[in-house]
């Protein structure tokens, strides 16, 4: 697959070769991939309250704070049972119990009533402001818990987005220039498409892991997975497990639940393992948050492995500005523009090609920079305590992970272990281009004992 090659400056005066032309086509391909990558469902799942409990912590989860992505997003929704509750938002060191600064994002007292929504507005959390200390870059423990009645087992208390981290540095896109027949080119042409790649370089989105759960049912209808996505594209892959106990158990997949797009993507009684994709239907606006539930029905076993979904070519907004053309390589004596009939547009189609990535790569409305919080893949209800496991699909050669007992799986039979997280050392890392047969695009999983965190970076 194309790699991606920071361009050099351009100069006035400087012969442009093919192989500097070959540089900017070449990182259109690698972007355009990247703006199409698969994009995990998050895991939101909250843990369920349980009587005689004085606390409970709902949500909690590692996130990755670059020097660069300060600002935070989040949103959650709160409700007194029987009594109301005290919810706290808290920001901890990698150690997961040292508060970061003055600890608390949000604290909200909440009443018996309706569910009151808390979120980060419209321009985000400075979190340096907010904690009152600088946050330097590394991993993070967030946590969404609250103060509870002990006999309080009706609250509920989950996040309604995933929580993340949004890109804040100096770099900003530019705007590219309109290239007709009979221009004469200027550095300027080619600086606007080389500092694009540098800026798209920078909003390269992290690759979260997708934190699966495995359950067996205790109660006849049971969510095993709850999660959300932004709305891009009209497919969702999925790879779920399923075990039929007694006669008319079922799973089931059902996307924007409680919205006013709900559909059922897959139903099934069938024991086994079903891997495959659902096509979304109905009018859903790009860009909005939309909630993917899975549960199980009447009772039975249910694995969820993974939940993805990207966009196809030709699965475009209707909004687009631009559609993304796949350029040949230059060759020699070709003409870029001029009098050449069916060349005049060559170097139009990277401003075209930019304003197509930009859309889908890094402007607010899509995923774009943002460094998503990542929770582990087993939860604690009712039931007691389910697992499951971390799934990715190859994108980057660098592995950050916080893990105890790890093992890397990928291929038919290849694994490779993983190191501890010790109390001086909260993450890990790993080069995934020294794992023979692990390509880019393979889904590959983390098992153990401990699963905390996994995301790939680039």
């Amino acid at each position: 697959m194309p790699s991606y090659t920071q361009p050099q400056t351009f100069e006035t005066g400087q012969v442009v070769g093919r192989a500097q032309l070959d540089i900017l086509r070449d990182n259109d391909e690698f972007w355009h991939g990247m703006a199409y990558r698969w994009q995990p469902v998050l895991n939101t799942m909250s843990s369920d309250p349980l009587a005689g409990q004085t606390t409970l912590t709902a949500w909690s989860g590692y996130i990755w704070i670059a020097s660069d992505a300060q600002r935070f997003w989040y949103e959650y929704t709160a409700q007194g049972g029987s009594a109301s509750i005290t919810t706290y938002l808290t920001l901890y060191q990698g150690d997961g119990t040292t508060a970061v600064g003055s600890g608390n994002i949000k604290q909200a007292a909440v009443g018996t009533g309706a569910a009151v929504t808390y979120n980060a507005g419209t321009t985000g959390v400075d979190l340096a402001s907010t904690l009152g200390t600088t946050i330097s870059a590394g991993l993070y423990c967030l946590k969404l818990r609250c103060a509870k009645d002990t006999n309080d087992d009706t609250m509920t208390l989950r996040f309604t987005y995933p929580p993340h981290m949004s890109y804040t540095g100096s770099l900003t896109y530019t705007s590219p220039p309109t290239v007709t027949d009979g221009n004469v080119s200027s550095a300027g042409h080619f600086n606007a498409w080389r500092n694009n790649d540098v800026y798209f370089a920078t909003n390269s989105p992290r690759q979260p892991a997708f934190a699966g759960n495995d359950v067996d049912a205790k109660v006849a209808t049971t969510t095993i997975f709850d999660g959300y996505r932004l709305h891009f594209g009209s497919r969702l892959y999925y790879s779920v497990a399923f075990k039929q106990n007694i006669a008319g158990e079922k799973l089931k997949i059902i996307y924007d639940y409680g919205g006013t797009g709900e559909q059922t993507l897959l139903e099934t009684g069938t024991t086994g393992t079903h891997t495959s994709y659902a096509t979304i239907t109905g009018t859903h606006t790009w860009g909005t948050w939309k909630r993917v539930i899975v549960q199980l029905l009447n009772g039975g076993d249910g694995t969820v492995n993974y939940l993805y979904a990207h966009p196809q070519i030709g699965d475009e907004d209707s909004t687009d500005p631009k559609t993304y053309t796949i350029m040949e390589e230059f060759s020699v004596d070709q003409y870029l523009f001029g009098s050449s009939t069916g060349s005049s547009n060559r170097l139009q189609l990277f401003s075209d090609n930019d304003r197509h990535i930009f859309k889908y790569l890094c402007t607010s409305a899509y995923v774009g920079r943002r460094d998503f919080a990542t929770r582990s893949p087993s939860y604690t209800n009712l039931a007691g305590t389910d697992s499951g496991e971390f799934r990715l699909v190859r994108r980057y050669d660098t592995l950050y992970y916080r893990t105890a007992g790890g093992i890397l799986e990928w291929g038919d039979d290849q694994s490779q272990s993983l190191t501890d997280y010790t109390t001086t050392d909260h993450y890990q890392t790993l080069d995934l281009a020294g794992l023979t047969g692990l390509h880019y695009g393979t889904v590959y999983k983390i098992t153990g004992s401990e699963l905390l965190y996994a995301a790939e970076m680039p």
